[in-house]
């Protein structure tokens, strides 16, 4: 990912993403959930990931304009070949980071019961299944939700404590830390500082730093 550059999305970028889209999804018919209006009117909570002026990734977001301090995730996708690499996630964080600026409290998003891969991305972020009667393999599933036959996984996570907003320190090791992970220092008001600590594979953990007393152990919300 190091020649990756994540940046807002436009509407020239459509042409070539709906082109692709489908294949990136193995074949499934997902262009037509994706107009070009989200290209032209969701900018500021949209991006695109390039590699070598190639589109390798994009995720689709929104603000609520019924509930104000609620964004929603729309779609998101990664080339295949660039999956492994945790580009979704940094897509991901990129929206949250615009969420916030937007006075988001809750990020919301929904998938199909059969999308097992999105399952699994989501849970692995911190994401929340929300609790319905009917259960499938284990997950809550919405019946009906999208029209008849049409069943979905809702899924939410609370980002009011993600207050990323600009880097604050940077680890006298340098970029990685002798454990083998990426530092990302952000401001929080009343002294509290905020992290996000992106391990070598990936995943990423979530931990408070306080001014005051130096690290606190405990883990929060992202599943790793």
């Amino acid at each position: 990912m190091d020649n990756t550059m994540i940046r807002y999305a436009t509407a020239d970028d459509y042409k070539v993403i709906i082109a692709n889209v489908d294949e990136w999804w193995g074949g499934r018919r997902m262009a037509q959930m994706l107009p070009k209006l989200f290209f032209v009117h969701f900018c500021p909570t949209s991006f695109v990931a390039e590699q070598n002026g190639l589109i390798i990734g994009f995720v689709v977001g929104l603000v609520s304009q019924s509930y104000p301090d609620e964004g929603y995730i729309h779609f998101v996708g990664v080339h295949p070949n660039a999956r492994e690499g945790g580009l979704g996630h940094l897509l991901y964080e990129r929206v949250f980071e615009a969420m916030l600026r937007n006075g988001c409290r809750v990020v919301r998003c929904v998938t199909s019961p059969v999308n097992k891969g999105s399952i699994a991305f989501h849970l692995h972020l911190g994401f929340e299944a929300e609790i319905s009667e009917k259960v499938v393999e284990g997950v809550s599933v919405f019946e009906d939700y999208d029209g008849p036959g049409e069943d979905r996984v809702l899924f939410s996570e609370n980002i009011k404590e993600i207050r990323l907003i600009n880097i604050l320190y940077k680890p006298p090791c340098g970029n990685r830390c002798k454990r083998g992970y990426w530092q990302i220092f952000c401001t929080q008001p009343l002294a509290v500082w905020y992290f996000l600590l992106l391990r070598q594979d990936k995943s990423l953990i979530k931990f408070f730093l306080c001014s005051e007393s130096g690290i606190d152990s405990r883990k929060l919300a992202y599943r790793h």
